[in-house]
């Protein structure tokens, strides 16, 4: 490699490094800040690690581990969530298999080889992270390759220190979650939540005032508080079933 191809690659590495924490850290902020009502948001670190592979080969492993680094730094995680995620994230590695193997250009000319790329990228880091979270004695709830937006995540994160969550409520999500510690009683309370509007806001008063009313009148708060409670309690499940009623 001649010298004007050493300063390009270092350029191009340099530019898409730039691009990695720029855009990890919007899109970490979108969902902790900016859209908090969204369930979850995509990390867009596999999906340039596999074109720093596709693009430079072997140099991709430094970049997914530079990945980790990008969304950790943007989440505030803890120390042990760094080493999670850089070293997880080295087990794309395995993507070089694909690129002596299936070769670069097999993989752009096709379409459906390019989603299994990307994929690769993808899972061989989350299965990388599985590991390293193991070997350091942590639960799966340590990981937050797809990040979740709600308060529970924050604290898995090392975000919060605590919450302040009815007892109830707390139980269902340490069944998923069993590294959260439940510190004291928390009773729910009867009088439920509220909804807070600007002082003078009457148009927005009476719009959230109706919708609260209908939602009310045709059951919808109720079949909301049921679902929401069993999918906390990680007792909802999705595939098929055998003859005894089992999740294949």
């Amino acid at each position: 490699m001649n010298s004007t191809i050493r300063r390009y690659q270092a350029v191009d590495l340099m530019i898409w490094s730039i691009i990695l924490f720029v855009f990890e850290f919007i899109v970490v902020k979108a969902g902790s800040v900016w859209f908090r009502a969204q369930l979850w948001t995509l990390s867009i670190v596999p999906a340039l690690v596999a074109v720093v592979y596709m693009r430079w080969s072997a140099f991709g492993v430094l970049y997914s581990a530079l990945g980790g680094i990008a969304l950790c730094f943007a989440s505030g995680a803890s120390t042990q969530q760094y080493l999670i995620y850089t070293i997880g994230n080295l087990f794309s590695v395995v993507l070089l298999l694909f690129l002596k193997f299936i070769g670069k250009e097999k993989i752009r000319d096709s379409v459906f080889t390019s989603i299994i790329f990307a994929l690769a990228s993808a899972l061989s880091m989350q299965i990388g992270r599985g590991v390293v979270a193991a070997l350091l004695g942590n639960g799966i709830g340590s990981i937050v390759t797809f990040i979740a937006t709600d308060i529970i995540s924050e604290l898995i994160g090392g975000k919060l220190d605590a919450a302040y969550i009815e007892t109830a409520v707390a139980e269902s999500y340490q069944k998923n979650y069993p590294e959260l510690e439940i510190v004291l009683d928390v009773p729910y309370d009867v009088e439920g939540s509220a909804i807070g509007v600007s002082k003078g806001n009457e148009e927005l008063l009476a719009a959230v005032n109706e919708a609260i009313a209908a939602a009310k009148e045709d059951g919808s708060i109720d079949k909301f508080v049921a679902e929401a409670n069993e999918q906390a309690s990680g007792e909802t499940y999705e595939g098929l079933l055998d003859g005894e009623g089992n999740v294949q």
